[in-house]
């Protein structure tokens, strides 16, 4: 049987998901599928895997089918004995952290004294992140003890400035690293420590995942830090010292924009990028190029190995040689998964050729695997791994398959075939992670990829002349400044064709399951028709046409030749066309073709009924509302989370695959309400606005004219709004009952908050912004005006979203018991300042029974309805 790693790495990450799910029904599913999924691997692998010499030979039909069964048999074995070791290790890491996350709790958000030893530490722009482990906690009596913590600080806080640190000092003279704290010291700090939680809106980029694939789950934003031990590690210390004058070169030798990438490609920094390079790279689908990845680790380690063997050592001593040169340049850039997985690789590549063994790509593959989730069984759900993993996996696995099924021999059908199997490998992780894809990603790889061989060596060739000739080390550096600038220049330019980066959203598991299955299917039916083609053509290449028998047959003989001249003529036409059928060119356009139909499975599908989604936006307010293509965005802003906009609300939008928010409705004009729409207004190059909605008591007002020609920049339209006015978008209506009528005061402009009723069949929800309980009495003397729209509305709502977060200043008595609301929700920060919710207004919902569900204990609250049925939920 052939490799036998990748069997066992398969059946141990099946047993990694299985332990670290967090619910008892999914963990029985998993279960269930898992046992299903084992019985198809089995057949599957006895298929593909078993080796079996007597397959052709007709006398041995019995040794063939007991091999075959011994096959099924120990595949079937390795994923049960894979299965029970990734279970077992994914159960105690998860038990680990569980309970190291109960003891941090414990001490989350209180002022204390931490003391462990580092392990790890890394410089960037004016800080420094340090890995300490074998850690103890303290503060006061109380004290605990944590395996690991992550800690971050401003390099003020190590008593040296940010030139001295040496990552971003332009002098190009190495700092005195020994007065900083280094790798094996023992050191103590003090500072509050935060227990990482689950994303608390759509779309938000998940920290604890992140934290927990690290090995941890808290982290510290440290102060004054003291050496209490300082023995060190001079092996990794001497990396940070090399790292550190290698990237003083690269400052001194670039510009501040290539420097800036050179140290990203070379030395795993992107501390120094400026978030719109960074941002252009991952919109154009080429941001693995910024990533110490296997690509880079292959071009370096392999330029190491051929240098070495050059030099005329033996397979072993030059192997020996290059992996303690690798080994060392991937923890120096970091450790990633990816640059763990290529040194893996390589390091197997080369013991292949040392013992004079084959080199099977997916069997190193397996081997990666299973040592890297060994260690860190988090590392599974994390965007890098599985990136990384996918696309050796669609070289290695796929693109070999369709290969040799498709018969590609030619190096530019070789070229297209793998590119266009990374694509199909990728594109659901790509949209699972990121919500995008670069719809000419492809294309621009192909292009940029084989000169990122000529940016590496010429940042290398720049730090080694630039150690010692400034002059030659900026010579040096210049093929590559113009490789990055053919880079930007290809962006911009694929940026001018349309729909250059698609927003699709987070795709369903039941819609990755339709790509996958069409994908594996349709690929397969393909390499049918291509096998079943070339035989046919072999076929047809042995046939005969008849020969002459003498002079008395001449006659029969010529009409035997017309019919048969007139057969060939047939003949040859469906040859061309079996030739063409059977071109390697045409399976590879037929492969392009069906991962376009099914790559239009993962587009969004439009809401059935309503969907209403409260964001936890901290302290402010932002309600997204979704029905059928319509998405109507009712504020969005907060005055304690200063990246709403990039970190919160874009995300969430995305996530949804919304580019187009065809109505975005502002109570009123506090920053608190607006300051994730202006950042979509001004800043965000995905989301756009059709029509924005003011408060018309607010006409005139700056705050209003800022968003108003912010709006019109953007191609949008703006309307003021006042009572009686309505939306409608598709099946939803909002209607304006009230904008603070004679209560409005010019310097307030909680008071004059739009109130507006959503309806949508028998549905009513009521939006009430920052509303007074002054306005509230104004609002209930139009409803008791028989036949008014007020009283029309205000008598069916069954949702209240509360006025002004929780505040005691509103929801009042009389307001309640008029609406009599089934549910109320409100939106606050967790530990704001303001008191929020007030306690009177939480015992006024009791008193009634009203259900009150509130972002700051659950985060977002989603509800659904179809215009009867009511589903309430805490995200996730």
């Amino acid at each position: 049987m052939k490799r036998p790693l990748i069997v066992l790495a398969v059946g141990f990450v099946l047993g990694e998901v299985l332990a670290l799910q967090d619910h008892e029904a999914v963990f029985r599913a998993a279960l269930w599928w898992t046992c299903a999924a084992a019985g198809v691997a089995g057949v599957w692998m006895y298929g593909i895997l078993r080796k079996n010499p007597c397959d052709n030979d007709p006398g041995n039909n019995m040794q063939g089918r007991s091999a075959g069964k011994r096959a099924l048999l120990l595949c079937l074995v390795l994923l049960f004995l894979g299965g029970t070791a990734g279970f077992g290790r994914g159960k105690w890491e998860r038990s680990r952290l569980d309970q190291e996350a109960a003891a941090a709790g414990e001490l989350a958000g209180v002022r204390l004294t931490l003391r462990g030893r580092i392990i790890w530490m890394e410089h960037g722009d004016g800080t420094v992140t340090m890995m300490m482990e074998d850690v103890r906690a303290r503060a006061g009596n109380r004290a605990e003890e944590l395996d690991r913590v992550i800690v971050y600080m401003d390099e003020a806080g190590l008593g040296i400035s940010k030139e001295d640190s040496g990552i971003h000092a332009s002098s190009g003279t190495q700092p005195e690293l020994e007065t900083q704290p280094l790798p094996g010291m023992t050191v103590e700090l003090k500072g509050k420590l935060d227990v990482m939680e689950k994303p608390r809106n759509p779309g938000e980029f998940d920290f604890q995942s992140y934290y927990l694939s690290k090995g941890t789950v808290c982290r510290m934003f440290g102060e004054k830090l003291e050496v209490i031990e300082a023995d060190f590690v001079p092996y990794q210390v001497f990396l940070l010292k090399f790292k550190t004058r290698c990237a003083n070169i690269l400052d001194t030798i670039c510009t501040p924009e290539d420097s800036a990438i050179f140290k990203a490609v070379l030395l795993g920094d992107t501390s120094g990028m400026e978030p719109e390079v960074r941002t252009m790279y991952q919109r154009h689908g080429i941001s693995h190029l910024l990533a110490v990845s296997g690509q880079h680790l292959a071009i370096i380690g392999g330029g190491i190995y051929l240098l070495i063997r050059r030099i005329g050592l033996g397979f072993g001593k030059a192997g020996a040689l290059s992996a303690v040169l690798v080994i060392s340049y991937g923890i120096l850039t970091g450790s990633s998964g990816s640059a763990v997985r290529a040194v893996i690789m390589i390091l197997c590549l080369w013991l292949a050729a040392k013992e004079g063994r084959s080199y099977d790509t997916l069997s190193a593959l397996g081997l990666a695997a299973l040592l890297l989730l060994w260690k860190s069984p988090y590392l599974l759900y994390q965007s890098g791994f599985q990136l990384s993993f996918g696309a050796v996996l669609s070289i290695g696995g796929l693109g070999n398959c369709l290969k040799t099924g498709f018969d590609v021999k030619q190096g530019y059908e070789n070229t297209i075939l793998i590119s266009l199997c990374v694509q199909i490998v990728l594109t659901p992780v790509v949209l699972y992670h990121y919500y995008q894809h670069p719809l000419y990603g492809i294309f621009l790889n192909l292009l940029v990829i084989p000169l990122i061989a000529v940016l590496m060596y010429s940042g290398l060739l720049g730090i080694m002349l630039g150690s010692v000739w400034l002059t030659g080390g900026m010579a040096a550096v210049g093929a590559g400044h113009y490789v990055l600038s053919l880079y930007e220049w290809l962006c911009r330019q694929v940026e001018q064709l349309p729909g250059y980066c698609l927003v699709m959203g987070r795709p369903s598991w039941g819609q990755l399951g339709l790509y996958s299955t069409g994908m594996a299917v349709g690929l397969h039916v393909l390499i049918v028709w291509k096998q079943r083609n070339m035989r046919a053509m072999r076929q047809k290449k042995g046939e005969k046409y008849p020969k002459e028998r003498g002079e008395q047959q001449k006659g029969r003989v010529e009409q035997q030749r017309a019919m048969w001249s007139k057969e060939k003529r047939v003949k040859d036409e469906h040859i061309f066309v079996n030739r063409i059928w059977s071109a390697p060119w045409f399976f590879l356009v037929m492969s392009g073709g069906l991962y376009g139909l099914c790559f239009l499975l993962l587009f969004p599908r439009h809401v059935k009924g309503l969907e209403v989604t409260v964001m936890d936006v901290g302290q402010g307010d932002g309600i997204l509302m979704r029905t059928g293509n319509y998405t109507v965005l009712i504020d969005g802003g907060s005055s304690s989370d200063k990246s709403l906009g990039n970190r919160t609300m874009e995300p969430c939008l995305k996530s949804m695959g919304v580019t187009m928010i065809d109505f975005a409705v502002v109570s009123h004009g506090d920053n608190d309400h607006i300051s994730g729409i202006l950042y979509l207004l001004e800043e965000s190059r995905d989301i756009k606005v059709r029509n924005l909605i003011l408060p018309s008591p607010g006409k005139g007002q700056e705050v209003y004219e800022r968003l108003e020609q912010a709006a019109e920049l953007g191609g949008g339209r703006v309307h003021y709004m006042g009572p009686g006015e309505q939306i409608q978008a598709g099946n939803l209506r909002m209607t304006c009952l009230y904008a603070g009528g004679k209560y409005v005061k010019a310097d307030d402009r909680n008071a004059h908050s739009l109130v507006v009723c959503a309806d949508y069949g028998d549905f009513h929800m009521l939006f009430t912004g920052d509303m007074g309980t002054e306005q509230e009495r104004g609002l209930l003397e139009a409803a008791r005006v028989g036949g008014s729209l007020q009283q029309e509305h205000l008598s069916h709502v069954q949702v209240l979203k509360t006025a002004h977060h929780g505040s005691g200043t509103s929801t009042g008595e009389e307001f309640l018991e008029y609406l009599s609301p089934g549910l109320a929700v409100i939106s606050y920060g967790r530990g704001n300042s303001y008191g929020h919710p007030s306690k009177e207004v939480i015992d006024r919902m009791k008193n009634r029974r009203i259900p009150v569900m509130e972002t700051g204990i659950g985060g977002a609250v989603i509800l659904w309805t179809d215009g009867k049925e009511l589903i309430c939920s805490y995200f996730p």
